[in-house]
């Protein structure tokens, strides 16, 4: 139980929507075992939502010149939902990406995340995901 909550407490990554695109910015933040969505729709009012790194059935990035579009399918309970966080710039939506496929591939493998450092983690996550043939952003 410990070894969760250490891994729940530990950001790997935080990216926030591009203002004045999206008035109420939504942030993404990803640990080590899941993925929060913030999305706020009021000054003050936010609504979060979590999908856990094991329920990600896909995850794309759609680029414009300057910004990203950055897209997860959800497969719990069965079903699929997709998550879009729209006006993100390219650079985070493709750490975003990177991150999270390589946390889907270390937890298949069975690595134990929490003996990195977090810099380390966070780059060995970006060369594990990336896309081959993709520059490092």
């Amino acid at each position: 139980m410990e070894k969760i909550i250490n891994q729940s407490d530990k950001i790997l990554f935080k990216a926030r929507t591009v203002f004045p695109f999206t008035f109420f910015p939504h942030e993404i933040v990803i640990d080590e075992n899941k993925i929060n969505f913030i999305e706020s729709k009021f000054i003050g009012s936010k609504y979060v939502r979590n999908m856990l790194i094991a329920n990600v059935a896909d995850i794309r990035v759609s680029t414009t010149p300057f910004f990203s579009t950055l897209t997860i399918m959800d497969m719990s309970f069965n079903r699929q939902q997709q998550i879009k966080v729209p006006y993100l710039w390219q650079k985070d939506a493709i750490k975003a990406r990177d991150i999270i496929n390589g946390l889907i591939v270390a937890k298949k493998e069975g690595i134990d995340t929490t003996k990195f450092t977090d810099k380390k983690l966070i780059d060995d996550l970006q060369k594990i995901g990336n896309i081959k043939g993709e520059e490092f952003v």
